[in-house]
């Protein structure tokens, strides 16, 4: 019986309690990153995954043939196949829709918490299965590097433009958009916990640097889905509302424009921020200032956010393909013209 089989294996029986409880090992130390260190996302978040995933024996998964740049590989394990059923890693071959009906079907088997990873613009692909998860309320980990136009030389077919808009359209699916290395370690507590939700990291292929966070509970704060990054005052004239790799590009635009005070919130999970009650969006935002919105995708659902139609700060065209910085310069997508913007 199962009582007999965990008196027979304590340690065992104990792993497999604190997965159906949702606990993760205390023993998992924030990382050291200092303000300035400049990663990718997608790097730091195979640093979080690799540190969870020694001290929390149920995490397996694999990427869709991308370990490489999707930051995924599991040091000290072996892959799982037919004859080596204690293995970690599954690489699961250019399949994104299989893929996610696989882990689909290993959170459905119970005891293990499973992930998996392509681009994000491939997301589409896996786009059924992901829904059944979010339909059976299933807690699947989606890693989704690449995010953005920043993707660079690959061009507009692996630019993601829609693909978190159309990814947060998904009843019962949470998205995270870390906007540096720390909120990204933060991201993988917030997925690990989930019980009754899949939950997509949404990751950067380039760096971006690790910020100061004026907010001395943020990683509390960033649990409603939004935090104060850069106060400005407390009746600042300008919030920016930015996620992922466009928060530093919303300090640097702030910092463009030192004639008016300017508050920067990153908003990683945008729907958990608009559930928020009124009262504590306002305490984010402010209060009868202008809010502006930076993201590098289409404006779709940032509507009831943003001051006016002008104040959306977001890219509804397919990109270009040139290195990510000079297709950003291409499509008037910049910490520069985003100053010009605010500077109105």
């Amino acid at each position: 019986t199962f009582e007999t089989w965990g008196k027979e294996n304590p340690e065992l029986k104990k792993e497999w309690d604190a997965y159906w409880a949702g606990d993760i090992s205390s023993s998992v130390e924030f990382p050291a990153y200092k303000v300035g260190d400049s990663l990718a996302t997608r790097t730091a978040s195979g640093a979080a995954l690799l540190a969870f995933s020694k001290q929390n024996s149920f995490i397996i998964g694999g990427s869709a043939d991308l370990q490489g740049p999707n930051a995924t590989k599991l040091a000290d394990t072996s892959d799982f196949s037919a004859t080596n059923k204690g293995g970690h890693y599954i690489r699961f071959g250019i399949r994104e829709f299989a893929m996610g009906c696989m882990v689909n079907g290993i959170v459905l088997h119970g005891g293990l918490k499973p992930f998996c990873a392509t681009f994000m613009v491939f997301a589409d692909y896996m786009r059924p299965a992901l829904r059944l998860a979010a339909l059976m309320k299933l807690p699947v980990i989606y890693v989704l590097t690449h995010d953005s136009i920043f993707v660079g030389e690959d061009g507009p077919t692996h630019q993601p433009i829609e693909t978190i808009s159309a990814l947060r359209a998904i009843p019962n699916v949470q998205v995270l958009r870390p906007g540096d290395a720390e909120e990204t370690f933060r991201s993988w507590e917030i997925a690990l916990r989930s019980k009754d939700h899949p939950v997509c990291l949404a990751l950067t292929r380039q760096n971006i640097p690790v910020y100061t966070k004026e907010d001395p509970d943020w990683k509390n704060t960033m649990e409603c889905g939004a935090y104060i990054v850069k106060k400005g005052s407390d009746d600042p004239e300008v919030t920016i509302l930015a996620t992922g790799s466009e928060v530093s590009m919303a300090l640097k635009a702030a910092e463009l424009v030192p004639t008016k005070t300017i508050r920067v919130v990153s908003v990683v999970d945008r729907e958990l921020f608009y559930k928020q009650p009124d009262t504590f969006r306002q305490t984010i935002i402010g209060k009868n200032n202008r809010v502006v919105v930076a993201e590098a995708g289409t404006r779709m659902g940032w509507e009831g956010f943003a001051s006016s139609r002008n104040d959306l700060f977001c890219i509804d065209r397919f990109g270009e393909s040139a290195p990510g910085g000079d297709v950003a310069k291409a499509l008037g997508f910049t910490a520069e013209e985003l100053a010009t913007l605010i500077s109105k």
